[in-house]
């Protein structure tokens, strides 16, 4: 699990980096993309990963239009010194994982539940909304919500897009 979190925060220090808006999406994307993975290997369920990653890209695919008519075309550079501190970053974060001893305690299922004395429905539910994955689960409605209110907020200030094409 430990090799999940690499890319995660490789890609997160190229975030103070990138100038674009259209750079930042595709970052958030493969974010996305990511975090999904990593909540299909720690649930083990296919279709909670699925269905987040797919509410993630439909929004995705909504502020990428609206970013694509409202910014300008100018290119996007990545500087080598951008390359050098993340990839820095990455292995002094990993080293500070690997040479603490809290270990990351990943199983959804504690020792005080039986996995066979529950339906597969229940099972999937638990997975779900279990103490471990719960920080998680509240942060995506969390986040979910207020990226709901604030595209609400936006198409309803005048009704019309963003910009106006002349």
């Amino acid at each position: 699990m430990l090799m999940l979190f690499s890319p995660s925060i490789f890609l997160s220090t190229f975030l103070f980096y990138f100038n674009t808006p259209l750079s930042m999406a595709f970052l958030i994307i493969s974010h996305t993309i990511l975090i999904s993975v990593y909540i299909y290997l720690t649930l083990k369920t296919t279709w909670f990963s699925f269905f987040l990653l797919m509410v993630f890209l439909s929004a995705m695919a909504v502020i990428f239009v609206y970013i694509s008519a409202m910014a300008s075309n100018e290119m996007m550079y990545l500087h080598t010194s951008a390359i050098f501190v993340a990839s820095m970053f990455t292995v002094l974060f990993m080293l500070m994982l690997i040479f603490t001893n809290n270990t990351l305690h990943l199983n959804p299922f504690s020792s005080t539940i039986n996995e066979s004395s529950l339906p597969s429905i229940a099972i999937t539910l638990y997975k779900m909304y279990s103490y471990n994955t719960m920080t998680l689960t509240l942060t995506l409605i969390v986040y979910l919500l207020l990226a709901l209110i604030i595209v609400v907020k936006n198409a309803s200030i005048c009704s019309a897009p963003l910009r106006s094409f002349k």
